[in-house]
């Protein structure tokens, strides 16, 4: 049976049987994503474990069209970020300065490999979700590629080709960090991280795990896990609906301009007759009476109409946060006169964000931090994440330590102003310009 048959036979007939054969077939992939985010083989068996505790628990939403491999990939650097800024908070809680360090440190690996593995999760969940799926099953769980394209429902030919493009869509990412790969090297290094070897006692603590979850450190990083991806389902479904509002919208707004030409002008409800003289003049059946102006589309650039294309130049001058602060690279926000860790936002892991934004600034820290700071939209934009008038923030109370979601937090131009100011006056957000 296929992954999709398996999960039916769990949901349907609570199938303990079929849900060990789902664990049995994956858990080596997720157990070499977490050790390489983590570098701590047993922190990378609780995050295992927490994340086949949030597949018991959420085997029942997953669509037919979900890839499991990929979804359980999503899901393993969830889990593994939770848990790697739990171990930090509680590291700096302790206050053992001697035995204290800021990061945990993946193990040793030989050649090439050593500089590529510990950025590989990162880079391959930054590709599209097509394209990660096939990574992921292709590479990471050595699957043929005749097994990828029976999974996609795809032919082989193309198969071959998507996972083609994605290896140079990797190498590309990768290029960022200063590692120029040939395909063959890159496709090594995604095998050797594939076949990472697991402990012999994991598939029997997982099986324990996943069958009795009701307490301990696995089940609360799974409870955390889950809260996200209840948000990125929740914030996806509030994005299609209103990109789909918006070119209705944006089509009933334009739809007059297209019927005689005109030179580019700001989009607008044309009120007046059209010119008596029209190259091709429309049927009367599509005369379009005049009618009241609607309310003004709230944009945070004038949209203008030039032939069929229509653009926004720039990027918005918000933030959802009314300050930020740093905690080595961890960002903590301020969001409703309260300070929070940042985990998320939308459905993107805010170290993905720190990590994107130190790529594009070549590893200087301070540039890296100033543009999260005051451009956010921008850098979520180029990371394929446009951001909307409000967003979902997944935090945790640095008072209380407890994970809370907020949904649609306002994108403040004052937020931004106010952080502007902050920066100025922080050093280490405006450091020298050099290594």
């Amino acid at each position: 049976m296929n992954d999709w048959e398996l999960l039916q036979q769990y949901v349907r007939k609570d199938s303990r049987q079929a849900m060990d054969e789902l664990v049995r077939r994956h858990m080596a992939m997720v157990y070499a994503a977490a050790l390489r985010e983590l570098g701590d083989p047993h922190l990378a068996e609780d995050v295992s474990q927490a994340v086949f505790i949030v597949l018991l628990r959420r085997a029942a939403t997953l669509s037919r069209r979900v890839i499991l491999a990929g979804w359980l990939f999503n899901a393993t650097r969830y889990a593994a970020a939770n848990a790697l800024r739990s171990r930090r908070r509680r590291d700096m809680h302790e206050r053992k300065a001697a035995e204290m360090k800021p990061d945990i440190t993946p193990p040793a690996a030989a050649g090439e490999n050593a500089q590529i593995l510990p950025l590989l999760n990162s880079a391959v969940a930054a590709l599209p979700t097509h394209d990660r799926d096939a990574v992921v099953m292709r590479y990471l769980q050595g699957k043929s590629c005749g097994e990828v394209a029976v999974a996609l429902n795809i032919s082989e030919d193309t198969a071959r080709q998507r996972l083609h493009r994605a290896l140079i869509k990797l190498r590309r990412s990768l290029g960022l960090k200063g590692l120029a790969l040939s395909e063959e090297t890159l496709g090594a290094a995604l095998i050797a991280a594939g076949t990472q070897s697991v402990p012999v006692h994991l598939a029997a603590h997982l099986a324990a795990a996943i069958h009795a979850p009701a307490a301990g450190s696995a089940a609360t990083l799974a409870d955390s896990t889950i809260r996200i991806l209840m948000t990125s389902a929740k914030v996806k479904i509030l994005t299609t609906t209103g990109a789909a509002a918006l070119v209705l919208i944006l089509g009933a707004s334009t739809a007059v301009h297209f019927m005689a030409p005109s030179p580019p002008m700001p989009v607008q409800v044309v009120s007046t007759p059209a010119p008596a003289q029209a190259p091709e003049p429309a049927p009367s059946a599509m005369t379009i009476a005049p009618t009241a102006t609607p309310p003004p589309l709230r944009l945070d650039a004038p949209l203008t109409v030039t032939g069929n294309a229509i653009a926004r130049p720039g990027y918005p001058r918000s933030s959802p946060f009314q300050a930020i602060r740093w905690n080595g690279q961890d960002p903590e926000v301020k969001v409703n006169g309260n300070w929070y860790a940042l985990i998320a936002i939308n459905d993107v892991p805010a170290a993905d964000i720190v990590r994107y934004s130190m790529q594009r600034e070549r590893d200087i820290e301070p540039l890296a931090k100033k543009h999260f700071n005051e451009d956010l939209p921008e850098v979520m934009a180029s990371m394929g994440h446009k951001l909307a008038d409000t967003v979902d923030l997944h935090l945790r109370d640095l008072a209380t330590s407890e994970d809370r979601t907020m949904t649609a937090v306002a994108m403040s131009e004052l937020n931004r102003q106010a952080i502007l100011q902050s920066d100025v006056a922080d050093p280490s957000i405006n450091a020298p310009k050099t290594k």
